[in-house]
């Protein structure tokens, strides 16, 4: 069963639960496996649903026993919900329901976005076989920043900025279709990003648009024009953030990509940590 827990009981659990976040047949998404969060990240973000609200923490049990953990956080004016923790030791099927069902009560008609390791087979399996939507599959990629210097950006690519935002939207209204990051929310949040645009005889061909905080940036996406991949210029694009992630001092950076950007990546330097799938729907 689910219950409210304390911030006694998070100090109580927090081995248990961190054991559970280190293993990816049994942890959901955000993964703490990919050699970039620690441990005490982790914990950091356990207080953090007690504090924050917008965040809600939720204690499984099974037997009376601790079993596992759900962390979630909420957009009311989206009417959206997503987790940021769901570490289950034993019951994971019967975690999913009640969680559901928790979310109907309370957060009836918003959209729930459920992301696991393609590794918790008893999460997937659940969710396939309980009819929900598949939102995205993708390789977890990695790239580790050294000292060394980068190679020059291809000057072909120039920053994205309020007022040439129409021709990255002319590139990404055709791929956001379902995506929580349309180019409206893209426009209103600029300053929280970078996007980088590559131009080809003057008219937008490719952009790749990320966001970061601490040592870690995270790209979003690499968009092309007509939706045909390029491996030449996305290949220009990573090298791009590379290059700005170098000069903000980050350390890490994570692409969740596709089957072509993932071949991509590889020859940019990236290691694919495991394999990511989010689901979603109306609760």
């Amino acid at each position: 069963m689910l219950r409210k827990p304390s911030r006694e009981d998070a100090m109580q659990y927090q081995e248990l639960l961190y054991g559970l976040a280190l293993d990816r047949t049994r942890s959901g998404y955000p993964t703490y496996t990919d050699g970039i969060k620690t441990k005490e990240q982790f914990l950091q973000m356990l207080q953090e649903g007690f504090s924050s609200p917008n965040r809600e923490n939720l204690l499984y049990e099974e037997n009376g026993r601790a079993a596992g953990w759900i962390q979630f956080f909420v957009i009311h004016q989206d009417a959206y919900l997503q987790t940021e923790v769901f570490n289950i030791a034993a019951g994971t099927e019967t975690a999913l329901k009640e969680f559901e069902a928790y979310c109907r009560v309370n957060y009836s008609g918003y959209t729930l976005y459920l992301g696991f390791p393609a590794d918790n087979r008893d999460a997937v399996s659940y969710l396939e076989n309980a009819g929900w939507s598949c939102a995205e599959r993708a390789h977890n990629d990695i790239a580790h920043l050294d000292d060394k210097a980068c190679r020059e950006a291809d000057p072909m690519i120039c920053p994205v900025t309020k007022e040439n935002f129409d021709d990255f939207r002319q590139l990404h209204s055709g791929v956001e279709g379902d995506m929580y990051w349309t180019s409206e929310r893209l426009y209103q949040a600029l300053d929280n990003w970078k996007i980088f645009l590559y131009s080809r005889e003057g008219r937008p061909a490719g952009a790749v648009y990320f966001t970061g905080s601490g040592q870690t940036a995270e790209i979003f996406g690499v968009d092309f024009a007509d939706g045909a991949f390029r491996e030449d210029i996305c290949l220009s694009l990573l090298q791009k953030v590379k290059q700005e992630c170098q000069k903000a001092q980050m350390r890490h950076f994570v692409f969740f990509s596709g089957d072509r950007e993932h071949l991509c990546a590889g020859k940019a330097g990236f290691s694919c940590v495991g394999e990511y799938v989010l689901y979603c729907g109306k609760v």
